[in-house]
């Protein structure tokens, strides 16, 4: 029975692929294939396969399910809008059916199942009773914005160009098509407050839980490091749009991956280092770019107009790249204190290592302070310390 349930998210993840590289190859024949549907492609085949394997591996862990769930949304935002790319000429109850999946499938099967997988990372449960309430919500929200977006009086595409907007008539619609933009609005609100919400739920996990979970969640943190650098240099940074889309994805791609090897790897690797670096350059970018467009290009228009030397602007532009290193030093230092304990730890006791050895010890003394740093610092099984054979002081051996 079990190697039974085993092959279902397999079929799935299976027919999803087929269907996924059936679209492609449709769009290829018709002239239709560009550039950005191969990144959604491969969203699709990794979140489907990799919530297939974390499934299999852990069937009672509800991330797995998760992660299929939201690989079908992508695969279904790929796949509807070959059918709503013009206006139909009638209303047939297969376009509203079409456009109602549109309007439903980003909030309900991408976007609430990646708030919930903070709630759940990583063994699949909510930390405690009182974090249920945001899987109860969505019980509520997702039934209720499919209603009333299948009976909404007119329905059109969910993204859609101003100019070149449309909407047909639901033949059976009841509702005003204002009542479906005021839910969406409520469930785009509600789903940006369980976010945050998730964002401390995983936080006081990270405080609570054994060395193993926070290991887990370290990846799922550098996961979201990663993120939000693909985001800060969307906006810092003028590219091409598809380099965009491509780096995005790269981006995106890493949140299944990192989960992935959280959940399925027992002992996994210390990462604490690139948190904290990518964290601190993260924050040493962004206080230089503030710092060089108010100070070195707002201000000074302000001041002087448009007649700002272009000496001027030079110095600013290498007083800034000055600032960068003295910067990540301090940024460095306090982004250690809170996600690379290790490391910050490790610089103490050194440092207090190093002071004792200007004091005059004894060997005693010396082995004591030298085997109480190592300790300290590597935390090992064993620790042993061997003195020459001329010295007549016993060898010191602590085991912690």
């Amino acid at each position: 029975m079990r190697s039974a349930r085993s092959l279902v998210p397999w079929a799935w993840t299976l027919a999803v692929t087929l269907a996924g590289l059936a679209l492609l190859v449709d769009e290829a024949v018709n002239g239709e294939l560009t550039f950005p549907n191969f990144p959604g492609f491969l969203l699709m085949v990794l979140f489907t396969g990799l919530g297939a394997l974390i499934t299999v591996r852990q069937s009672g862990n509800r991330i797995g399910w998760l992660l299929l769930v939201i690989g079908f949304g992508l695969f279904l935002t790929g796949l509807l809008p070959q059918y709503i790319a013009t206006e139909p000429e009638s209303s047939s109850l297969l376009t509203v059916g079409v456009l109602v999946l549109d309007n439903w499938i980003g909030l309900n099967l991408i976007f609430y199942p990646l708030t919930l997988i903070l709630f759940l990372f990583p063994d699949g449960r909510f930390f405690n009773s009182r974090q249920a309430w945001a899987g109860r919500l969505g019980r509520i929200m997702v039934p209720a914005s499919f209603l009333v977006a299948l009976f909404v009086e007119e329905i059109g595409p969910s993204f859609q160009d101003p100019d070149e907007a449309w909407a047909i008539t639901n033949p059976i619609g009841f509702l005003p098509t204002t009542a479906l933009d005021a839910v969406l609005t409520v469930w785009g609100i509600g789903l940006v407050f369980i976010a945050a919400f998730g964002v401390w739920s995983l936080f006081t996990r990270y405080r609570r839980s054994s060395l193993q979970v926070k290991a887990q969640i370290r990846w799922m943190m550098l996961a979201a490091s990663i993120l939000v650098v693909a985001f800060v240099t969307i906006v810092t940074v003028d590219t091409d749009a598809t380099l965009y889309g491509l780096f995005v994805s790269l981006a995106f791609a890493f949140i299944p991956v990192s989960i992935t090897i959280a959940i399925t790897r027992y002992r996994l690797f210390e990462i604490d280092r690139i948190i904290s670096r990518t964290l601190s350059y993260t924050l040493v970018i962004g206080v230089l770019g503030l710092v060089y467009v108010f100070g070195a290009l707002w201000l000074p228009t302000r001041l002087l107009g448009e007649n700002v030397s272009p000496i001027f602007v030079a110095g600013s532009t290498l007083a800034v790249a000055a600032l960068f290193n003295p910067l990540r030093k301090r940024i460095q230092h306090g982004v250690d204190r809170r996600f690379n304990r290790s490391a910050y730890q490790a610089e103490v006791v050194s440092e207090g290592f190093a002071a004792k050895l200007r004091e005059p010890l004894t060997t005693e003394e010396l082995v004591e302070a030298l085997s109480q740093t190592v300790n300290q610092s590597f935390q090992p099984e064993l620790t042993g310390i061997w003195l020459n054979k001329n010295i007549t002081t016993t060898p010191k051996t602590d085991r912690t």
